[in-house]
């Protein structure tokens, strides 16, 4: 099952019937509240990153937030995301999204557990705590400077 309403839905639904590709159904958007729910029934996700120049600057999409928060990896079509996962495991990336998502499909249980343990730590690192002690510390370390 996909969920979403991406730009080009209408395209891929038709590419999936054309193909007889019965076994793939497009559920479309999901009402914010229940996202946390979806996505822990969920395998991974994915996200489609349009082609912007606006990309160069990195991305910061908030549902790139929400599938971490799931500690599911995450299925991507542009390096763009490596502005808010780095060099993390979760993120299987390709410009193909069918072969990054291939990627996650062939994964043994210890690199899927890998790649959840990998959306957790990032969950750790964007965490209102962890991001509060890091504005801190500047502060002390400008307030010490003077």
């Amino acid at each position: 099952h996909l969920c979403g309403d991406a730009i080009s839905r209408r395209e891929e639904e038709a590419r999936c019937k054309a193909l007889g590709l019965e076994n793939i159904v497009f559920k479309g958007t999901v009402e914010k509240r229940k996202v946390p729910y979806v996505l822990s029934r969920s395998n991974a996700t994915i996200v489609m990153i349009e082609d912007s120049i606006l990309q160069r600057y990195g991305t910061s999409e908030n549902k790139i937030f929400d599938y971490l928060a799931a500690r599911k990896p995450i299925i991507c079509n542009d390096e763009s995301i490596r502005s808010v996962v780095g060099d993390s495991d979760c993120v299987s990336v390709d410009g193909n999204v069918a072969d990054a998502g291939g990627k996650v499909l062939h994964m043994d249980r210890a690199g899927y557990a890998h790649a959840c343990d990998g959306a957790g730590a990032l969950v750790d690192r964007y965490a209102f705590e962890a991001l509060t002690k890091q504005i801190v510390d500047v502060l002390e370390a400008a307030k010490e400077s003077r």
